[in-house]
């Protein structure tokens, strides 16, 4: 199978969540793998988003938020890819 990523991905399993609505609203997912290009993600629970949202992963004692466009869903997998960031944020913001 030929693969069509422009950067490799690596295993990453890291807790994170979205946000949409001016982050109003907030689900939890789980970051399966990332590159420099894109994600995988894996939701908790089964909602509806955006085809733009920020995902934000606590990374040690900083938050990085990026924009992320949905690029495939499978039920509760899906695939975004990043369009914008990291950005640094504070862990109390």
């Amino acid at each position: 199978m030929h693969e069509r990523r422009k950067a490799p991905r690596r295993p990453a399993f890291w807790d994170a969540k979205i946000g949409f609505n001016g982050r109003r609203f907030r689900v939890n997912c789980m970051v399966q793998n990332i590159s420099a290009g894109g994600a995988r993600l894996a939701l908790r629970q089964a909602v509806d988003l955006p085809p733009e949202f920020s995902l934000t992963i606590a990374c040690k004692q900083e938050r990085l938020e990026y924009g992320v466009r949905t690029k495939w869903r499978i039920r509760r997998t899906v695939g975004v890819e990043i369009v914008r960031g990291p950005q640094l944020r504070s862990p109390t913001a």
